[in-house]
């Protein structure tokens, strides 16, 4: 998987040079090359709609902010998820 290609190697180069510590991998994005793009990393937001206790979501309509209106794409919009510890 391309992103954790350089996490890895960093990881493998650390080992080369004497770091013992097991490999801990952060949260790995995940994308899809669509037309529309599809992208996610971490809670997904349907699991954060459940737990309002520890996430809240915002919705971004970039469609109608950003130059996507040369590929007709004003309704492009993304989900962020947002830890309440985080934020």
């Amino acid at each position: 998987m391309t992103p954790t290609a350089t996490f890895e190697s960093n990881y493998i180069a650390g080992t080369i040079l004497g770091n013992s510590t097991p490999i801990a991998y952060p949260a790995i994005p995940s994308v899809v090359f669509t037309m529309p793009r599809i992208a996610q990393v971490g809670v997904t937001p349907s699991a954060a709609a459940q737990d309002t206790d520890n996430y809240r979501t915002q919705v971004i309509p970039f469609g109608q902010q950003l130059a996507f209106e040369y590929k007709h794409a004003l309704d492009a919009e993304m989900t962020l998820v947002f830890d309440h510890e985080a934020t």
